[in-house]
């Protein structure tokens, strides 16, 4: 055994197996002896209780036969049962910080409500603020419980450095903004509410009270010096309680600090420069990786010599050649100027072999550096027996490398866990409580989706089994959902579920036909089912205030009803519905009257609380060699490769940012570090990745699609070390970026041509509208879509009335009155309030449902009926009567088989002369008369065919072609303007020729088509191509089209 009591593991050497070693071999607390009970005589503090049970599989591989391990405890979660306090008097005399801890939910409820009661008294006081003052005043309970956040943090602060909160009260702070004396104001009178709330309850302060254990237990082993050796690893004394335990088991017979990583390399003039200057002149280089254990071997910690601290193990050469390299690399920044002092020859060797085997991965953003990542660690597990790590202090990247390892199969446990928010279980019940909101708003065109995405979960059966919750879903979706939005709620929606059960099969779209009683069964199953589990959550009288606490209780019972497995169903295992029942636990075990707020703000509330909850992975099993881990977890444990991820500014080191309730100057004159402290210690945390020889750095040029700059830990190793040496460290990297780029690139791929299917002619229908013909000409793929693959575009979810259905709206309206007046017309004020009455009934289901498309579409109305009523006028007059609305069929015979022609012309006019006029409203732009006569429009012309042909029941034939007009009626500038067909400028061919034309054309269309000579074409005349089509996505349309390259 050593004569001193403090030594170190050095940067390189494996941290707990060369503990290990050393603790068995006696080096640590003298020799053990061969007694397999010796070992149960040790107490050892290790800083997690992840590198604890490290620890007792690293001892149970090494001693291989029978024996007792050492108490084990872990620093950060310690409690009375793990210390040995049970005589301790600070435990025995009644109330005080060691009394039972306030539960950690309920201590966040109570700050939550202090903010809100304060931001209730400061809103008004902000407004006169500039607008670069931060405005971190909440506006919602989940804002509050965000900001109590903050307020948690800064108490943890001051009790963590054994500040007593009157110590707030020297922050005076008159030169300082108005948003900060503010925030002042209030966390006085919080420091001041605090104790007597702790006090009423019977409770301590948890942070208080562990820092309280861990003081008693340096008390104790001051005072009772026990005999048993008593051993502090990996810590760096960072907490002000934690040296003082430190210092106590340094003063025992057998007890030993064995501190992480001290920097040995560094020499006298870079190590005194972390810390010079006494009292107000002291400066300390808090972001120096060795920064807390520099105080720590200070005059307030140890006061003892860095040359005293022994060194267990070595680490091999190629390690402390790196550890060496990154001492001078990081050294203060005062002291660089000893780089130049470095002979050159002796800096480039430093700095070669320093960054031997190192691989540095400059990806292009968040994406390539996740791939890339991921392949590092999965060429390892190649390796038989070898292992890896990922260490981040980014959870979203961490997420991003376990999904790309997932191509490959390999699950990849976060040791940090997945936030309940995140979980399924989280997710399950945000969505409920947001439906649960939706319902209570009555807020119709939103219900649709959320119902939808709630049971699209995996863990929603509502009492059945999945595959029937899934089809039932399917049924409520296409009978019920897509299209226009049903009433709010659930008996609106069964309403319409009956109704469109009910409804005549030949009016509804194919996708509902195909429904079967049994889908529409599950799918009234469903709505039955949902019903019971929302009955209570909303409850009623819930749209005003409430208490957000108390609701958790429906809640829970709404997400128990929704996850209800079938009587005879196998039990899953999911640990995300466990953490959401402590979270339910927890809820209910608080006060109810803690914090009130609206329903609305409860699924925020809820998120902002189920976010803060972690999630240990489960499911399938991770890869034994495999990690994935925040800084926190890492500490500690080593790999045979590291890959240090997320090397940029803002993320490591993470951005130094200002208190929200105490300003940098407020901070420093109350006694607290700045927030630089954290940056020494995530650059401590880098310097003890790197131990291993094969490490792996990455970083992204872009996040989120803004430029990075690269960590100033890795700027003053690339300025160290030279641009040679580095780029080759870089060079190595860009074998990653090689394989990204091969598992993303694709082998050339010819061109996509354009779809032209020639399927069995039989399959050309033998009947189309005077409109689909029109789209045959433009479009036939989507033709080959609708009619011969059977597809029909769906409607979206909860539809608003549109375009079409504004134009479906005034054709009724004319066509109404055309009807109620085929011959003639009544006097001028008779036809005005008939024409009104009929527009009132059909704006009728707008105005209440859709106000704001009422007071948008009623005023064109308004502005086109003022315009037609004397057009209809001036037209009667030579007219005999009006057909409205008036539906054709044409039989055309095509050799041994029949193609039959249907049409519904929105108004045909007969005149005195026994001339016609076919008459066409549109709301949208019509035709121009060259597209009619290049026959890309031949709806009307067709029709002419038609009425000459005698195809429309109740008009008969006509000898010659009718007059063709289009009428424009949009309501806008030109709310209602005839366009008559006449021929186009520089065209011979007349009204007529064009009509018999088209009638010909169509012949010859259908026949190739009917005789598989033709193929379904997509988009044949891009320039006569609709913009969007509902089969383009089928066709592949920007893939093969010029259109698409703009795309790419």
């Amino acid at each position: 055994m050593s004569e001193s009591h403090i030594f170190t593991i050095g940067r390189g050497a494996p941290f707990l197996p060369t503990l290990a070693d050393a603790l068995l071999d006696g080096r640590l607390v003298g020799d053990l002896g061969h007694d397999p009970l010796a070992l149960a005589g040790v107490t050892l503090f290790l800083p997690t209780r992840r590198a604890a049970r490290a620890f007792a599989s690293l001892l149970g591989s090494r001693l291989g036969g029978a024996a007792l391990l050492p108490r084990m405890i872990p620093l950060g979660e310690a409690d009375e049962a793990e210390l040995d306090l049970a005589a301790e008097p600070l435990l025995e005399n009644g109330p005080d910080p060691l009394s039972a801890p306030m539960p950690p939910l309920e201590r966040r409820l109570i700050l939550a409500r202090l903010v809100q009661a304060w931001a209730a008294t400061v809103d008004r006081k902000l407004l006169p603020l500039d607008a670069e003052v931060p405005f971190l005043v909440p506006s919602s309970p989940a804002d509050a419980v965000g900001l109590a956040a903050d307020l948690e943090r800064l108490m943890d602060a001051l009790t963590v450095e054994g500040l007593p909160w009157s110590e707030i009260g020297s922050a005076v702070e008159a030169e300082y903004s108005r948003y900060f004396g503010l925030t002042l104001d209030f966390v006085r009178i919080a420091a001041e509410f605090w104790p007597g709330i702790l006090d009423e309850r019977g409770m301590s302060d948890p942070v208080s009270r562990a820092r309280g254990l861990v003081l008693a237990e340096a008390k104790r082993l001051a005072r009772e010096r026990p005999a048993d050796p008593v051993v502090v690893a990996g810590s760096t004394g960072s907490v002000p309680a934690t040296t003082k335990l430190i210092a106590a088991v340094a003063g025992l017979p057998r007890g030993a600090v064995v501190l992480p990583g001290l920097d040995l390399d560094l020499d006298a003039a870079g190590w005194d420069a972390i810390e010079t200057g006494t009292g107000e002149d002291r400066e300390i280089a808090h972001g120096h990786p060795q920064a807390v254990l520099h105080r720590l071997l200070g005059r307030q910690g140890l006061n003892i010599a860095r040359a005293a601290v022994v060194e267990l193990g070595r680490p091999d050469p190629e390690s402390a050649a790196r550890a060496a390299m990154l001492s001078q690399a990081l050294r203060p920044a005062e002291t660089t100027d000893a780089w130049a002092r470095l002979d050159p020859a002796e800096r480039a060797r430093k700095a070669a072999h320093g960054l031997a085997h190192l691989c540095v991965v400059e990806a292009a953003d968040e994406r390539e550096e996740a791939l890339a990542a991921a392949i590092a660690l999965r060429e390892t597990l190649e390796v038989l027996g070898a292992t890896a790590a990922l260490v981040t202090p980014d959870r979203g990247l961490a997420a991003r490398v376990a999904q790309e390892l997932a191509r490959w199969g390999i699950v990849a446990e976060d040791g940090a866990g997945v936030p309940l928010a995140r979980s399924p279980a989280g997710r399950l019940a945000r969505l409920a409580a947001e439906l649960a909101a939706d319902l209570l708003r009555r807020q119709g065109d939103a219900i649709p989706a959320r119902l939808l995405a709630l049971l699209a979960h995996p863990l929603v059966l509502l009492g059945m089994p999945r595959s029937d919750v899934v089809r039932g879903a399917a049924a409520l979706e296409i009978g019920v959902l897509r299209g226009p939005a049903p009433r709010p709620g659930f008996d609106g929606i069964r309403q319409a579920l009956a109704a469109e059960r009910a409804g005549a099969p030949e009016r509804q779209p194919r996708a509902k036909r195909r429904l079967k009683e049994i889908d529409w069964d599950l799918a009234a199953a469903l709505l039955d089912k949902l019903d019971e589990a929302f009955a209570a959550f909303p409850g009623p009288g819930e749209g005003g205030d409430c208490n957000l606490v108390a609701l958790a209780g429906r809640h829970r019972a709404a997400c128990d009803r929704l996850t209800a497995a079938p009587e005879d169903a196998i039990e899953t295992a999911d640990a995300s519905l466990n953490c959401l029942d402590a979270l339910f636990d927890d809820l209910e075990l608080t006060d109810p009257d803690l914090l009130p707020g609206r329903f609305d703000d409860y699924p925020a509330f809820f998120t902002a609380l189920a976010a803060e909850r972690m999630v240990p992975c489960a499911g399938a099993a991770p890869h034994p060699r495999l990690r994935v881990l925040g800084l926190l977890e890492a500490r500690l444990l080593t790999a045979d490769r590291i890959v240090l991820a997320g090397l940029d500014e803002g993320v490591w080191p993470m951005r130094a940012t200002t208190d929200a309730f105490l300003n940098r100057p407020m901070r420093e004159r109350v006694g607290l570090d700045p927030p630089e402290r954290r940056i020494g210690q995530m650059a401590h945390d880098f310097v003890q990745g790197l131990g291993p020889r094969d490490a792996v750095i990455t970083r992204a040029a872009k996040r989120e699609g803004a430029p990075t700059v690269p960590s100033r830990l890795l700027q003053r190793v690339r300025a160290f070390a030279g641009e040679a040496p580095w780029g080759e460290a870089v060079a190595r990297g860009r074998r990653f970026l090689g394989y990204v780029a091969a598992i993303d690139t694709l082998p050339p791929q010819p061109r996509l041509s354009q779809p032209k299917p020639r399927p069995d002619p039989a399959l050309f229908p033998r009947s189309l509208s005077v409109t689909e013909v029109e789209t045959l000409v433009r479009d036939p793929y989507s033709i080959f879509a609708r009619h011969v693959l059977g597809l029909d575009p769906l409607d979206p979810l909860a539809a608003q009335p549109g375009a079409s259905d504004r134009g479906s709206i005034v054709h009724d309206i004319f066509a109404r009155f055309s009807a109620r007046f085929p011959e003639g017309l009544p006097a001028f004020d008779v036809a005005v309030e008939y024409l009104d009455s009929v527009a009132y009934d059909a704006f009728a289901p707008i105005i209440d449902t859709y106000p704001e498309l009422y007071a948008e579409w009623w005023p064109r109305y308004e502005r086109m009926a003022n315009a037609y009523l004397p057009w209809e006028v001036e037209r009667r007059a030579g007219l005999k009567a009006v057909h409205p609305e008036i539906y054709g069929r044409w039989e055309i015979p095509m050799g041994r088989e029949t193609f039959t022609l249907r049409a519904r012309a929105d108004r045909i006019e007969r005149r005195a002369d026994g001339g016609a006029c076919i008459v066409d409203f549109k709301t949208g732009l019509p035709p121009s008369n060259r597209e009619v006569f290049a026959g890309f429009s031949p709806q009307l012309t067709l029709e002419a065919a038609m009425l000459m042909a005698g195809a429309f029941k109740g008009f008969p034939k006509t000898a010659t072609a009718p007059d063709l007009l289009y009428v424009y009626a949009s309501g806008g500038r030109k709310a209602f303007t005839p366009m008559p067909v006449k021929t186009p400028r520089g065209e011979t061919r007349g009204v007529p020729e064009i009509v018999e034309e088209h009638a010909e054309r169509l012949r010859g269309l259908v026949a190739r088509f009917m005789t598989g000579e033709a193929a379904y074409v997509s988009r044949p005349y891009p320039k006569y191509a609709r913009a969007y089509g509902a089969y383009d996505h089928l066709a592949r349309v920007l893939e093969w089209s010029l259109a698409g390259e703009g795309e790419a």
